[in-house]
C-alpha cells in the first residue's frame, strides 16, 4: 500500500511532528507501506526540511517551493480554492508516484482543491483537520483583534477579518464574493470529495457537525507522541513549586496571561520557566516588562523536541493559558506522558485531555481564576503528588498508528481504477499537433502561457519564431515583456524574407544555424509540415510547437 502525505511546511511545529510520527509509526508496523510526502515548503526553509526527513528507502519527498512569507499585499481568499501552480505539481505527483490513497493532513497555501483532483482520479481521499481552517481563513477561530469568533456565518463574517470600515463599497463586495465561494467551495470539497475525515478531538468534530458534514464521514483519532523517558518521583513537599509554559510566543497561546496571574502571587517560593522562540510575535522583551522585579520568571529560549526531557524534569506543573480553541495540543498530552499535571485553559480540545483528577482548568483569558490556582498548588503543594497518582496511562503511539492504518485500509476499498495510459502517447508529437489544434484555438492565451513558463525554466532566453504572421508577432512581443530575446522570425514565404516586424529580421530556414537560437517555437497553422522539415535539417536545436506542445516532464 503506497500512501500519500500532503502538507505544508512551516518548520517544526505541531503539524510536522504529527505526520512525523505517523510515518515513522506506519513503517515500522508495516514492512509492505510505501509513503510519498507532497510538501508546500517556504524557500527559505527548503534546508529545515531536508534535516526532518525520515531516513529509510521506503519513503520519499516530493518538496516544492513557494515564497511562504508575510505579504503586504492582501492575497485573495479563493487562494485558498485552487493555486494553479500547485495543482500542476499535485498532477505530476499524482502521475509519477500513484498511491493508493492520499491524506491530506493540511491544505493551507495548496488549495483545497488538491482533494478533488486525487478523488477524480479515482484515488481515495483522507482530510485530517488539526485546527478550523476550512472554516476559518485565520486558522484558529479568532478574529484578527484576537477576539473569539462565534462562527463563520456561511463565510459573510471572515470580510471582518480582511477589511475594516475605511475600505470602499466595491472593496468589501469582493471580499465578501471570495469569502462566500470560499467557504462553499471547501464545504462542498469535504461533502463530495472526501471520503473521510479524521478530526484530532471531539471539539473539531463538534465543529464538522455543526456545518451540516455527514457524522458517518468523521473519525475521531486522537494524536500520540513518544516521550523518551520517565521523569523520576519529585519530593513536592520540600521544593519550590516550578511552574512551566512551553510554545510559541504568540498571543493566542497566553503567554500574557500566565505573567499576569504570576505577578499577583502573593507567594514568592515558586519559579516560572518560559520555554518558546523569542522570534515568535510575542518577543521577548514584550513578556520581560511585564514581569514584576519581585518575580522569578526564566526565559529559557528556544527548544527542540530532544529537550523535553530535560524540561519536563525541572518543572513540576504545566500551564497552558491559550485564548483560542486549540484542537488538541500536543504539549498537554506530552506533559501527561511525562507525568506532569497541566493546569489550562477550559477552551476548544484541551478538556478532553485535563481532568480534575490530574489538573485543573480556569476560563479563558481569566489571569485572576488562573492565579488562584497555582495560590492553591503553593500552599499545599500534596495536591501536585495526588495528580501526578491519578494521570492515567494514555494509548500508545503504536495503537495510534494502528487506527489510522485502519482507515486507510478502510477507504482503501473505494479505490477506483482510472485510465493509465495516455491514449495520445500512441501518436508522435506531430501527429497530436494536428490533431489538438482546433482545441487548441479556444485556449491560446493559456497555451502561450504554459510555453513561456517553460522557456524561463529551461533559461531558453534567446528563440527564434518560425511562422512571421500576426499571431507570431504578438507572441514575439509577449517574450519580449518577459526578457526573452527573439533573435529572428523563420518563414518559408519568399516574400516575406529579409523584411522586418517590428525591428527583428525575417529569415529564410536554411540560415537557421548562423543565427545560433536556443530553441524555436513555431507559431504556424501549417505546423505539422513545418515539424517535419525543421526535423530534417537535423540542426539539434529543441523545437516546440504552438499546439502540440505539452511541458510532461
Amino acid at each position: 500500500m503506497k500512501i500519500a502525505q500532503v502538507f505544508p511546511y512551516y518548520g517544526l511545529n505541531g503539524l510536522t511532528r504529527y505526520v512525523t510520527t505517523l510515518n515513522e509509526g506506519l513503517l515500522s508496523i508495516n514492512k509492505d507501506i510505501e509513503i510519498v510526502n507532497f510538501v508546500v515548503v517556504d524557500n527559505d526553509r527548503i534546508n529545515d526540511l531536508e534535516r526532518m526527513c525520515i531516513s529509510n528507502e521506503r519513503i520519499q519527498y516530493y518538496p516544492i517551493k513557494r515564497d511562504l512569507s508575510v505579504s503586504l499585499n492582501r492575497k485573495s481568499l479563493l487562494d485558498d480554492c485552487s493555486i494553479k501552480q500547485i495543482e500542476l505539481e499535485f498532477e505530476k505527483f499524482l502521475e509519477r508516484y500513484k498511491p493508493d490513497v492520499v491524506n491530506f493532513q493540511h491544505l493551507s497555501d495548496m488549495g483545497a482543491s488538491l482533494i478533488g483532483i486525487a478523488k477524480d482520479k479515482g484515488i481515495p481521499t483522507i482530510l485530517t483537520l488539526h485546527d478550523y481552517w476550512i472554516i476559518c481563513p485565520l486558522k484558529f477561530l479568532m478574529n484578527r483583534h484576537f477576539h473569539l469568533c462565534s462562527g463563520p456565518n456561511l463565510g459573510a463574517k471572515c470580510v471582518e477579518c480582511f477589511c475594516d470600515f475605511r475600505e470602499n463599497d466595491e472593496i468589501r463586495k469582493k471580499l465578501l464574493q471570495e469569502s462566500l465561494l470560499r467557504f462553499s467551495y471547501i464545504k462542498d470539497t469535504l461533502k463530495q470529495k472526501t471520503d473521510l475525515i479524521i478530526a484530532v478531538s471531539k471539539s473539531v468534530q463538534t465543529k464538522l457537525l455543526e456545518e451540516g458534514i455527514n457524522p458517518k464521514k468523521i473519525k475521531v483519532i486522537y494524536p500520540a507522541l513518544k516521550t523518551k523517558t520517565q521523569i523520576t518521583k519529585k519530593d513536592y513537599l520540600n521544593k519550590r513549586i516550578v511552574f512551566g509554559f512551553i510554545g510559541g510566543l504568540y498571543i493566542i497561546k497566553g503567554p500574557h496571561v500566565l505573567i499576569d496571574a504570576f505577578n499577583s502571587l502573593q507567594e514568592n517560593n515558586t519559579e516560572l520557566h518560559i520555554y518558546g522562540d523569542s522570534s515568535s510575535q510575542f518577543r521577548r522583551e514584550v513578556l520581560e516588562k511585564m514581569v514584576n522585579s519581585d518575580k522569578v520568571v526564566k526565559f529559557k529560549g528556544k527548544y527542540t523536541p530532544e529537550d523535553l526531557d530535560s524540561i519536563f524534569s525541572t518543572i513540576d506543573v504545566l500551564v497552558v493559558p491559550s485564548v483560542c480553541p486549540e484542537t488538541g495540543p500536543l504539549v498537554v498530552q506530552e506533559s501527561l506522558r511525562y507525568r506532569v499535571p497541566v493546569i489550562a485553559s477550559n477552551i476548544g480540545g484541551i478538556p478532553e485531555y485535563v481532568r480534575n483528577e490530574y489538573g485543573a482548568l480556569f476560563e479563558p483569558g481569566n489571569s485572576k481564576e488562573l492565579a488562584n490556582i497555582m495560590t492553591t498548588i503553593i500552599k499545599q503543594p500534596s495536591i501536585v503528588q495526588k495528580w501526578v497518582d491519578n494521570i492515567p496511562q494514555f494509548p500508545s503511539v503504536e495503537r495510534f498508528v494502528e487506527e489510522v492504518q485502519n482507515i486507510y485500509l478502510e477507504v482503501l476499498k473505494l479505490r477506483k481504477d482510472s485510465v493509465r495510459y495516455n491514449h495520445m502517447n500512441l501518436l508522435n508529437r506531430v501527429d497530436r499537433s494536428f490533431i489538438r489544434r482546433e482545441a487548441i484555438r479556444e485556449s491560446l492565451p493559456i497555451q502561450i502561457n504554459f510555453i513561456l513558463d517553460y522557456l524561463i525554466n529551461k533559461n531558453y532566453n534567446r528563440i527564434a519564431i518560425f511562422g512571421a504572421g500576426e499571431l507570431g508577432r504578438k507572441v514575439a512581443n509577449d517574450l519580449k515583456k518577459i526578457g526573452i530575446d527573439v533573435s529572428c522570425f523563420i518563414d518559408n514565404d519568399v516574400k516575406k524574407q529579409n523584411k522586418f516586424i517590428d525591428g527583428i529580421k525575417i529569415i529564410h530556414p536554411n540560415i537557421i544555424k548562423c543565427v545560433k537560437p536556443k530553441a524555436i517555437l513555431i507559431v504556424s497553422d501549417w505546423e505539422f509540415e513545418i515539424m517535419s522539415q525543421l526535423q530534417n535539417m537535423n540542426l539539434d536545436i529543441p523545437i516546440l510547437g504552438l499546439y502540440s506542445f505539452e511541458n510532461i516532464e
